[in-house]
This record gives C-alpha cells, sequence and structure tokens, in this order.
C-alpha cells in the first residue's frame, strides 16, 4: 500500500474492523453449531438381532486390541517370522512409527504380533512377527517389507 500516512492508518482501522466482523460471524456461527446439542435422546433398546451384531462387533474390537503391542510371554506360536533391517543408518522410528502405530493395521489384518526389541543387537534392528498360522506370518512379513521398502523410498 502507498499514500500518505494519514490514508494508510485508515486503510488499516478499516481492513482490522473487517477482519473482526468476519471472524465474529464465524464464532457466532461455530457457537450456534454447539449450542444445538440439547437434551440427548437415551439409546434405543436394541432388539436381538441388534444385540447379536453388536456383540459380534465388540468381541472383534477386543481380539484386535490383542494383538496390539508385543506378544505374551508365556504364549507359544507355532510360526515365526522376522525382518532384518538392512541399512542400520535409519531410525527404526522412520519405518514403523514412534510408537509403532504405523503396524497397528497389519497387526489386526492378519491376526499377528509385531514388535521390534529396542534391547536386541543395536547394530542389527530386527522386527520379530509371531502368529498361529503359516500364512498369516507370511502375509505379515512381507507387509512390513513393503513398509520398509516405502519409507525408505520417501
Amino acid at each position: 500500500m502507498w499514500g500518505k500516512r494519514e490514508d494508510l492508518d485508515q486503510a488499516i482501522k478499516q481492513w482490522n474492523a473487517l477482519v473482526e466482523n468476519v471472524l465474529a460471524k464465524e464464532r457466532v456461527k461455530r457457537d450456534k453449531k454447539k449450542a444445538k446439542s440439547g437434551w440427548v435422546k437415551p439409546d434405543k433398546h436394541l432388539n436381538d438381532k441388534q444385540k447379536r451384531k453388536k456383540e459380534r462387533r465388540d468381541a472383534r474390537e477386543r481380539e484386535d486390541k490383542d494383538y496390539l503391542g508385543i506378544a505374551p510371554t508365556g504364549q507359544t506360536f507355532k510360526f515365526n517370522g522376522f525382518f532384518l533391517i538392512p541399512i542400520s543408518d535409519v531410525h527404526i522410528g522412520r519405518i514403523i512409527g514412534e510408537k509403532t502405530e504405523v503396524l497397528d493395521p497389519i497387526r489386526i489384518d492378519t491376526k499377528c504380533y509385531i514388535w521390534h526389541d529396542p534391547n536386541s543387537n543395536k547394530k542389527k534392528k530386527i522386527i520379530k512377527v509371531v502368529g498361529d498360522t503359516n500364512k498369516s506370518v507370511d502375509e505379515a512379513t512381507m507387509r512390513v517389507k513393503n513398509l520398509y521398502i516405502k519409507s525408505i523410498s520417501v
């Protein structure tokens, strides 16, 4: 902007007033959306079919949560797999996420336990996979390899 200083000051004041009006309108819209909730309707009584469906969904979610994290120590698995990361310069968090959240969909889909043992050899980074079927362990290992290739290529 150019011109006399008084004109510039006046233009800035008008611009700020316009911005405040726009922001005030957006705040009013947002507050109206929040204020609509009011009383909440109680949950409907579920019929038998809906109860069974909800129970199955809850059981599936509990089972999926079981596979998150490291395998239980007392449990033995028939099939084991591992992926040795070939380049040791790559930080493991880049591949599997800081809290291994990148592995969660693979764990749930393949029903395998997948983890990285940080106490293992510092030069060799190994991602371990254990499961009940050979097919699921092979699939999980392949998906971890693909995850590694995908993270390195970026």
